[in-house]
């Protein structure tokens, strides 16, 4: 069988390849497949609904995937089939074997197994996504290293009951991220609440888990099995993690070191905290206060669509990532802006939003290039984020008709205010 049976668009071998703006849906087994391809850009595409995998990067190297949405892939495949089941079957972004490549902003939710799968990748970025709802992890990575995995919101992942009892897969059930084997890994300044584990370590060493929040996981913050050593994790926030427990973190390993992370559950700082687990760990000096984690500032509400370069007409969806906020009970609502002044001034579209999606009937503005900005507002704070380029508006017909009242034409309007000046005139002569 050739490896591009069942994609919606391979690319074997290319180079400087630019896919975008495209609509991949319900292939077979990939939406979008690169073999042997290096410097290309993936970006802006809609991937939902194939049979096994979203995107899929294979021997490829110094690759663009970028603000792309990467939706409810693998489905299709039957879990009867799984044991020994491949990570890449149901991954949303699959990467076998590459380096030095960039998954960047893309928002990646509701896949079967994985949201993004790193397999024997090197030197490559995972930064600014949103990854959420899979079905067993969010961010696989294995056979990896020296990768930077930075600024993403990973939420939700794990809870796909039917896949716990497929053989090979219960040690790694449910993670926001998993690593097995990988060393040498940077892990910073992620966002990840809601999942099975926050992180789970396994037979890895020499990651550094730097400035992390992990928070309300169903089982603990992080995780680190007995073959694992010299991991260190530092100035990461553990908030309501593994709340049935005796601690939210656990280590098996050989010298990995816990140093300066606050711990939600940990009264006086003055005391070390200890994690469960045989080697006996402990935080020497946790954290008094939160280290990053600040309930009452707003992420910013990432715009995806439209983000730059595209032309529209009629009425579109414009959509935008939730932004994350301390507590469920605050309520979060939107405003949607454009300047065709490259910012100078905004004009409001529509405000008061809920959702993250709002439809917009382009043609009640003019033919131009537009700026998006998106405010969020909750709880007295307000965060916005603008969209990284300009966009066409193009519709038939030119500018929208401007109507006036019957009888009030613009000749009229001239020939009222000439009479009135006449009168005016008349009665004071």
């Amino acid at each position: 069988m050739f490896a591009s049976f069942g994609a919606g668009i391979f690319l074997d071998p290319s180079t400087s390849g630019y896919v975008a703006g495209n609509t991949v849906s319900n292939n077979a087994q990939v939406g979008i497949h690169l073999l042997l391809t290096d410097n290309s850009e993936i970006i802006d595409n809609n991937v939902n609904g194939n049979g096994e995998t979203g995107i899929f990067i294979e021997n490829s190297n110094g690759n663009t995937i970028k603000f792309n949405e990467v939706i409810g892939n693998g489905l299709s495949t039957s879990l009867a089939s799984l044991s020994g089941l491949k990570a890449s079957f149901g991954a949303g972004i699959f990467l076998d074997p590459s380096s030095n490549n960039v998954v960047e902003g893309n928002y990646i939710a509701d896949n079967a197994v994985t949201g993004v799968y790193l397999l024997e990748i090197d030197n490559s970025d995972i930064v600014d996504n949103e990854i959420v709802n899979n079905g067993l992890n969010g961010l696989f990575i294995q056979d990896s290293s020296d990768n930077w995995i930075s600024s993403n919101y990973i939420a939700g992942n794990g809870f796909k009951p039917q896949l716990a009892s497929i053989s090979g897969l219960s040690a790694s059930f449910g993670a926001g991220i998993f690593l097995d084997p990988s060393s040498n890994n940077v892990i910073i300044d992620n966002f990840i609440e809601d999942n099975n584990y926050g992180i789970q370590v396994e037979d890895s060493s020499w990651n550094n888990i730097t400035e992390n929040v992990l928070k309300d996981n169903n089982l603990y913050g992080l995780y680190i099995n007995l073959n694992s050593d010299n991991n260190f994790a530092l100035n990461n926030d553990f908030i309501r993690n593994n709340p049935e427990g005796t601690s939210q973190g656990y280590d098996d390993g050989t010298n990995n070191g816990f140093l300066h992370n606050y711990w939600s559950d940990h009264m006086d700082p003055s005391i070390p905290y200890l994690l469960d687990g045989e080697s006996g760990t402990t935080d020497p000096d946790p954290a008094e206060e939160p280290n990053v984690y600040e309930p009452s500032i707003l992420s910013d509400p990432t715009v995806r669509f439209p983000n730059g370069g595209e032309s529209l007409s009629e009425t579109v969806e414009v959509s935008w990532a939730h932004v994350n906020v301390a507590f469920e009970e605050i309520k979060v609502t939107y405003s949607v802006f454009i300047s065709n002044d490259d910012g100078e001034n905004w004009k409001l579209l529509e405000d008061g939003l809920v959702d993250n999606v709002y439809d917009w009937d382009t043609t009640k503005v003019s033919n131009d290039e537009y700026l998006l900005k998106v405010v969020a507002y909750a709880d007295g704070d307000e965060t916005s984020d603008t969209s990284d380029g300009t966009f066409k508006v193009n519709n038939e017909g030119g500018d929208p008709t401007i109507t006036t009242t019957p009888g009030w034409t613009l000749f009229g309007i001239l020939g009222a205010l000439i009479g009135v000046f006449f009168l005016k005139k008349k009665r004071f002569s």
